[in-house]
């Protein structure tokens, strides 16, 4: 599945973002640029990472970063 439609973009447009609105279609805000390969790339990059990420195990090393090794009463 690629990006979806730049129209499905609403509510804000280039006075509310610093920086460029990527659209995969002309049907994007206006000023938008229309860049449909390099979002379906990033697309893919991101599910990359999430998978990498998720498959990682974490490695403990200390007492906020092993939940459950403590009980902390507040």
């Amino acid at each position: 599945m690629s990006p979806a439609a730049g129209s499905l973009i609403t509510g804000f447009g280039l006075t509310e973002v610093t920086g460029t609105i990527y659209t995969v279609d002309a049907t994007g805000p206006a000023g938008s640029t229309v860049a449909a390969a390099m979002l379906t790339e990033a697309k893919g990059d991101l599910t990359i990472a999430y998978n990498d990420a998720a498959g990682r195990t974490p490695i403990p090393t200390g007492t906020f970063l092993n939940p459950g090794s403590e009980i902390l009463v507040v």
